[in-house]
């Protein structure tokens, strides 16, 4: 996942908290599985899937718009 303009949005850690945080309630309520993640200052990288009956781009999709918010 990228940011719009590739602005460095998560150079503090406040910014990668919420994201981590994003990710564990993904996790509890969304059947979001997680195998390896990376935060860097202007995208992330995910290895994801999702158990049935949850979609994964549906999922991706509550996770950024949530994220977005913050």
């Amino acid at each position: 996942m990228t940011i719009v303009e590739w602005v460095d949005i998560f150079s503090r850690k406040e910014q990668r908290d919420i994201i981590i945080n994003s990710l564990s309630f993904c996790i509890k309520s969304k059947g979001l599985n997680v195998y390896a993640y990376c935060i860097m200052t202007n995208h992330i990288h995910l290895i994801v899937n999702c158990n049935e009956p949850f979609e994964l781009k549906d999922t991706i999709r509550d996770f950024k718009k949530f994220t977005s918010k913050q």
